[in-house]
């Protein structure tokens, strides 16, 4: 996978001491607009969630799709997160999602030929 999202201060902030917490950097996102929260958070995630997508998927190039798919909802929907909730189980419920949606597409996008069924 690959992903140049980092920046300098997300960099700065992982060395600075102790990182912040998931949660934090999702409300510095949705309240002050901090981008470099957000790619944090992308940064966190990219390989722990981009694997378990590709399991859940058995494709690699559909699992890269519904990871960016999923950060654009996060991104979408950061103002219906509920402080007192876990950031990591509501990031892997919109993954797992993302991944049921682009499934029932290929499905329903999917070509038989007409060859392979005899009438």
């Amino acid at each position: 996978m690959t992903s140049n999202t980092r920046t300098k201060g997300s960099s700065r902030r992982r060395r600075a001491g102790v990182p912040a917490s998931d949660e934090l950097l999702l409300r510095s996102y949705r309240d002050k607009g901090d981008r470099a929260a957000f790619e944090e958070l992308v940064h966190r995630y990219e390989r722990e969630l981009y694997s378990y997508l590709r399991r859940y998927l058995g494709d690699a190039d559909l699992a890269e799709d519904v990871f960016q798919a999923t950060f654009f909802q996060v991104h979408q929907k950061c103002h219906l997160f509920e402080d007192r909730r876990s950031f990591r189980p509501w990031l892997y419920t919109i993954a797992t999602h993302q991944a049921i949606d682009a499934l029932r597409k290929l499905r329903r996008h999917r070509t038989v030929s007409l060859d392979a069924h005899p009438l």
